[in-house]
């Protein structure tokens, strides 16, 4: 019995030594830095803040804000969901970029308008052009631009033909 026993604690220390050696799985970052580097390249643009609305590039820094503040060594299998997750919610953002509307055939209206000689023109008809024009102006105005959120929240703009 004595014999057995010298196996089994061979064999044991020998298990426990081969479970001691074993190291985890390095994290997996390829989802992440591919988010990373898509966000990057819109932040980076200096146009950007002028093509997006300005509630989706708060949520595009806010995500990747917390992308960069994932470890980029050091962390392993053990915190892929974690890195999973800042990776989805980033190119989340990225894909839910709103772009801002274009105005500008609604600026070239406007200043038809307002090289309109008023001579020519009853006042009443001038009136009621001069109240869309203003309203057409109020929507041209940056923070009146529509988002997801505003455009819930907000009624909508006057009808202007």
């Amino acid at each position: 019995m004595i014999e057995t026993q010298s196996v089994i604690d061979r064999y044991t220390t020998a298990l426990q030594n081969a479970v001691d050696s074993l190291e985890y799985q390095d994290a997996n970052y390829t989802a992440l830095d591919a988010a990373k580097d898509a966000a990057e390249a819109i932040l980076n643009n200096e146009k950007a803040d002028d093509t997006y609305t300005i509630a989706t590039m708060a949520a595009l820094r806010e995500k990747y804000e917390a992308a960069q503040n994932i470890p980029t060594t050091g962390w392993d299998i053990r915190n892929q969901n974690a890195i999973d997750k800042a990776a989805n919610e980033l190119s989340a953002a990225v894909s839910g970029l709103v772009k801002f509307a274009n105005y500008a055939t609604m600026q070239a209206a406007v200043t038809a308008f307002e090289k309109l000689n008023a001579e020519y023109y009853g006042p009443a008809d001038l009136a009621a052009l001069k109240v869309k024009v203003d309203a057409a102006k109020q929507e041209m105005l940056r923070e009146n631009r529509p988002t997801s959120q505003s455009r819930q929240m907000s009624p909508p703009a006057p009808r202007l033909f």
